[in-house]
C-alpha cells in the first residue's frame, strides 16, 4: 500500500520529462531545417553564381573568337572579314558589321553584293565560323568570287528585322554599295535570319529593294504570329516578344513582317516576282515547323513567284554549306525553270 501511494507523485514528474524530451527533439529538428534551408539557399546562390561566370566565359570565347578572326583578317589570311564600325543614324547607337571584298573585282554589272543575317543568340561572325567543315562566307564567296560579303549585326541576338534592325541593314547596305557598285544582291540567313532574309525582300528601302534577285531563306517562317504559337522553343517566343512585342499586343508589326500578309498588297506581289526564292528546310526542324517552309513555297509559287525548297536530313540549326551552294544554284539560275522540291 505504501508503494502504490508513493508512486503518484512520480508521474506528472514523468510526464515533465517526456514533454522536455519532445521539446528538445522539436527543437532540434527545426535547428536541423534551418540549417537544411541556409544550406540550400547556399548551394542556389553558388549554382547562380556558376550560371553567370558559365554565360561571362561562353560570352568571353565567343568574344576572343572574334577577335582571333578579326586579327587574322589583319594579318592577311585568306577568308577573314573586316570591321567596320558605324553609328546608327536612327538613335546614334555604335555597332558593327562584317564585310569582305569580292575575290575577283567585276564591272557593277557583273558584281554582287551577298547579305547575310545571322540566327537568334549568334553573332555577325556566324558564317564566317559555321558550319565547322566550311563557313558560309567562304563557300558563296568560292562559289561566286565577284561577291562582296556583308554579314549585318541587325541589334543583336533578338531582333527579327525590327525597325532599328531595318534602319541599321539599310544603313549598313548604302554604305557597302557605295564602296562596291553592284546592279545584284542576294539575301542569306538562317532560322532567325532566314526569317529576315524573307521580311527584308519586301522591306528593304526601295532603292535597295530593286536590286534583291535572290533569297536563300534557311528554316525560315513566313509569317511570326503563327511562328509563335507553334514553335516548341520559349526562347524563340521570347526573342518574338522582345522585338515585336506579343502578337495580340503589336499585330501591326508581326503583319509587317508577314509574307503571306504582304502577298495580299499587290504591288509587293510585283516586285517579289523578280525574285527566286531558295527556301531551305531541315526535315527534322523541331523548333520552326516544317510545315511552315512549305507553305513559304506554296504561297510564292501560287502567286507567280520563283520558289524550290531544298530539303535536308538534319536538326535546327546551321546546316552544311553544300546546302547554302544548293540554294545560290537555284537564285542564280536563268528563268524559265520549273519550281519544285529538290
Amino acid at each position: 500500500m505504501e508503494g502504490h501511494l508513493n508512486s503518484k507523485p512520480n508521474q506528472p514528474a514523468t510526464k515533465i520529462k517526456l514533454l522536455v524530451a519532445v521539446l528538445v527533439l522539436a527543437i532540434g529538428l527545426d535547428i536541423a531545417g534551418m540549417v537544411f534551408f541556409f544550406l540550400y539557399m547556399g548551394n542556389q546562390s553558388k549554382l547562380r553564381g556558376i550560371k553567370k561566370e558559365r554565360d561571362v566565359l561562353t560570352s568571353n570565347i565567343n568574344q576572343i573568337g572574334n577577335i582571333n578572326a578579326f586579327k587574322q583578317g589583319e594579318l592577311g589570311e585568306k577568308g577573314a572579314p573586316e570591321r567596320e564600325y558605324f553609328i546608327a543614324e536612327i538613335d546614334g547607337t555604335e555597332s558593327l558589321y562584317a564585310l569582305s571584298p569580292p575575290m575577283i573585282p567585276q564591272a557593277k554589272e557583273h558584281s554582287y553584293l551577298i547579305i547575310y543575317f545571322h540566327g537568334m543568340g549568334s553573332t555577325y561572325m556566324e558564317p564566317y565560323m559555321a558550319p565547322v567543315d566550311k563557313p558560309i562566307a567562304q563557300a558563296l564567296r568560292e562559289r561566286l568570287q565577284s561577291a562582296a560579303f556583308l554579314s549585318v549585326d541587325y541589334r543583336g541576338k533578338t531582333s527579327w528585322l525590327n525597325d532599328k534592325a531595318l534602319a541599321d541593314t539599310n544603313q549598313n547596305v548604302r554604305a557597302v554599295l557605295n564602296r562596291y557598285p553592284t546592279e545584284k544582291i542576294i539575301v542569306v540567313g538562317t532560322s532567325m535570319g532566314g526569317a529576315s532574309a524573307l521580311a527584308y525582300s519586301f522591306l528593304a528601302a526601295p532603292e535597295i529593294k530593286e536590286k534583291i534577285v535572290g533569297v536563300i531563306a534557311c528554316e525560315a517562317a513566313g509569317d511570326l504570329a503563327e511562328l509563335f504559337k507553334t514553335t516548341n522553343s520559349k526562347i524563340v517566343q521570347a526573342g518574338l516578344a522582345e522585338a515585336l512585342g506579343l502578337p495580340e499586343q503589336s499585330n501591326a508589326a508581326y503583319k509587317r513582317h508577314s509574307l503571306f500578309e504582304r502577298l495580299k498588297e499587290t504591288e509587293t506581289k510585283e516586285s517579289l516576282r523578280k525574285i527566286r526564292f531558295a527556301v531551305l528546310s531541315a526535315n527534322q526542324d523541331d523548333v520552326v515547323p516544317v510545315k511552315m517552309q512549305k507553305d513559304i513555297v506554296s504561297a510564292l509559287q501560287e502567286n507567280g513567284i520563283a520558289a524550290e525548297l531544298i530539303s535536308f536530313d538534319e536538326k535546327h540549326g546551321v546546316p552544311p554549306s553544300s546546302q547554302y551552294l544548293k540554294g545560290l544554284e537555284y537564285v542564280m539560275s536563268e528563268p524559265p525553270i520549273n519550281s519544285g522540291t529538290r
